[in-house]
């Protein structure tokens, strides 16, 4: 898997994961307030990390230089180098659909989102990242609809996806996470 941008902005450097992001990430994901609102929060350990990254690089060896594989994680750093946070955009499966959404039938979707590290917040980065994410959705993949899914109580994380282009559905994927969409065109 190359290290090499896939998308650069004006401060930002979006690239795939690489094996030494991996305790970066690990501090990312094991980071009980940068993590209550996406899911679920897991303790990761480094063998956890380890092995996910295994299973992603096998899936993904060649990427960027291929096609948008299935998922892509972008590691978001800035020019200078810095690791500030991270980036997922995986295809959904056909007809996805949850409380209030359905993709339309003959339409592809993926899902995305960012996490940026605390001391990064409010600088205007989760926006910057997350319009790159959105150029790469529609220059380099397929899909015909990009979808994220913001906790109802993180105003800070729509106003981003609101900024980037999103829209509100009315829709709730799951445990009160909202469905934004964003479509080709």
């Amino acid at each position: 898997m190359s290290s090499s941008p896939v998308v650069e902005t004006p401060r930002l450097v979006l690239r795939p994961i690489a094996e030494d992001d991996l305790d970066f990430l690990l501090s990312l994901w094991n980071d009980p307030v940068i993590m209550r609102f996406a899911g679920g929060i897991r303790n990761w350990s480094r063998p956890d990390i380890l092995e996910w990254f295994g299973k992603y690089a096998r899936r993904h060896p060649s990427f960027p230089d291929d096609l948008f594989p299935e998922e892509v994680h972008f590691l978001v750093r800035l020019r200078d180098g810095q690791r500030i946070g991270e980036s997922g955009l995986g295809r959904l499966p056909e007809a996805w659909g949850c409380k209030g959404f359905k993709v339309s039938p003959g339409k592809s979707a993926g899902m995305c989102d960012v996490k940026l590290a605390r001391q990064f917040w409010s600088l205007g980065y989760g926006t910057e990242a997350m319009v790159a994410v959105a150029g790469f959705f529609r220059r380099k993949t397929s899909l015909d609809v990009l979808i994220v899914p913001p906790h109802r109580e993180n105003p800070a994380a729509i106003r981003v996806y609101e900024k980037s282009g999103f829209r509100m559905t009315g829709g709730v994927a799951w445990e009160n996470h909202l469905i934004m969409v964003m479509e080709r065109g």
